[in-house]
This record gives structure tokens, C-alpha cells and sequence, in this order.
């Protein structure tokens, strides 16, 4: 496939992926060697990469879901000198005619992710994200989510359904977080662009990595020899045979199969970012970006 499907002066990163953004913190917050809290150093990590991003691209696209749900922004919110600082910064691009940074944002906007069970990548702990989702998907079985006429509301009636005191507090922090983001320069928003479909960018992307079985005519993960983790393989092929692949299944399969065969991890790491490059070049075609 011709790399001019992929040229364009904007540029689309697989590091600002909600979860890429989650692995960082949580490489960064487990580090044996830390002399210092993990968040600072996200921050400072993130931004010098978006500087560096906008330096040799030009500018930056970021969907609705990275920026929504990104480990980087909901520090840059918690933090109230960081948050000035990124506003401030926004706030300046966004009169430009071509801003630095936009964000692809679906017509549903921030409800688009909120006002059904999500799981929210940038709460740190898995357990507390768990809880989130439970309440969420309480308010869901309760009939409760068909009556969201806001973010805000939304937000409240999941409140109502936590189970515990803590889960409440998380729930009205992620909420603050997430009005921050919502509310910043309407200029720095555009449409999600629907000139080109998601599905024809997953089918030029799997083209061009070529993940072929030996008659070069199917999409198909090469297999490993081992029982187990070609068991894996397996269904990760079959999600990725989809349309829509759903990578946050696959990202479960990829890591159930690390814990129960930690000697392939190495392998299974290298799989996963293979596969990670496909859904990067699917979106980067689609919002007609490089990658």
C-alpha cells in the first residue's frame, strides 16, 4: 500500500492511547528506584513529548477517548499550575487557524463515553476503575442512563449507585476531572471526521503489516508452537478478523496469556505492539494523519 494514503502534515500518535497513557503511569508508579511521586513525572514526560510531536509534525490529532480518558490529561486537570499552564496553552492554539493540538471529538461528545458503563483507563487503581463501572452499570440495568440530559447528571445518578463512600468520592473526582476537560477552548474540538471509514483504515492497516498466512491471502497471526498461548492467538485472530476490532479484549488476552505463560511475555509484548500499530494506521487513515 502507497505510504501517500498516510501523508499529511498532521500527525496521529499510538502513545497518547488511553491505555499506552495507563501502562506509563503504572510503569512509572511501580518503579522500585523512584525517588519521586510518579505524577510530576508523567506530566513532565507527556508534555515534553507533545512539544516534540508538534515540533516535527506540525500539529496533533488526538480522538475524543485519548483525551477523555488519558492518564496525562486527568493529571494536567488534578494539578492546579499544570492545569493553568495546558488551559493557558490551549486557550492560545485554539485562535489559530490550524491549532496545535485538536481533538477528534464524536457528535455525543463527552456523553459519547460517559452515559454508558466505560472503563476508565486513567483512574489508576484497577480496583477503584472496577467499582466505577459497576456503579455505572447499575445505573444502566436500573433504566437510570435513558433519562442523562447532561454529563453532570450522569455523573450524579452513578454517585447514588456506589457501593461504598470511596467509590463515591472517585466517581465525583473523575467527574471533575473530566468537566475540566470538556470545558476547554471549543476551537481546540472538531468532528469526528466522517469523509473516511473506520473499517477500510482496519482493512488497509492489516494489509500493510501483513500479518498473511502462507497463501499471502487471509489476515492471520503467525502461531507460536505452544499449545496454550496459540490457544490465545486464536481468539485474539478472531477479534481481529472483525470489522471493529475491540482492542480492550484484546489487550485481556494478550495479558491473561503473560500471567499464565510469563516465559512468552517478551513475545506477547511484541504481538500486542504489532497489533497496536494496526489500530494506530486504522485511525491515522481515518483522520488523515501520519502515524
Amino acid at each position: 500500500m502507497s505510504d501517500k494514503i498516510f501523508q499529511s502534515p498532521r500527525f496521529y500518535g499510538g502513545h497518547y492511547d488511553s491505555v499506552k497513557q495507563g501502562y506509563v503511569r503504572d510503569a512509572l508508579n511501580n518503579d522500585p528506584n523512584k525517588a519521586a511521586p510518579w505524577q510530576p513525572q508523567l506530566i513532565e514526560r507527556y508534555t515534553a513529548r507533545l512539544r516534540l510531536d508538534i515540533l516535527f509534525a506540525g500539529s496533533v490529532i488526538i480522538t475524543d477517548a485519548q483525551f477523555y480518558d488519558g492518564a496525562i490529561f486527568h493529571e494536567l486537570m488534578a494539578e492546579e499550575n499544570a492545569r493553568k499552564d495546558f488551559l493557558n496553552f490551549l486557550r492560545v492554539t485554539a485562535g489559530q487557524q490550524s491549532p496545535l493540538i485538536e481533538v477528534r471529538r464524536r457528535a455525543k461528545g463527552l456523553g459519547a463515553i460517559v452515559f454508558k458503563p466505560f472503563k476508565f483507563s486513567s483512574v489508576a487503581s484497577n480496583k477503584v476503575s472496577r467499582e466505577i463501572r459497576e456503579a455505572m452499570q447499575k445505573a444502566k440495568d436500573a433504566g437510570v442512563t435513558e433519562t442523562f440530559t447532561s454529563v453532570k447528571q450522569a455523573f450524579q445518578e452513578y454517585a447514588n449507585y456506589a457501593d461504598n463512600n470511596n467509590t463515591k468520592i472517585a466517581i465525583e473526582e473523575l467527574a471533575e476531572r473530566l468537566l475540566y476537560l470538556d470545558n476547554i477552548p471549543a476551537g481546540i474540538f472538531r468532528e469526528w471526521d466522517s469523509a473516511r471509514n473506520i473499517v477500510d483504515g482496519f482493512k488497509l492497516a492489516k494489509a500493510e503489516y501483513k500479518f498473511l498466512s502462507k497463501d499471502k491471502k487471509d489476515f492471520e497471526i503467525p502461531r507460536w508452537g505452544n499449545r496454550e498461548v496459540d490457544e490465545v492467538l486464536e481468539k485474539v485472530d478472531v477479534e481481529l478478523q472483525k470489522d471493529f476490532p475491540n482492542r480492550s479484549e484484546i489487550e485481556r488476552l494478550v495479558r491473561d496469556a503473560k500471567v499464565n505463560n510469563p516465559a512468552h511475555a517478551d513475545w506477547l509484548n511484541s504481538l500486542y505492539g504489532a497489533i497496536n500499530q494496526i489500530f494506530n494506521r486504522a485511525f491515522a487513515y481515518q483522520h488523515v494523519c501520519n502515524c
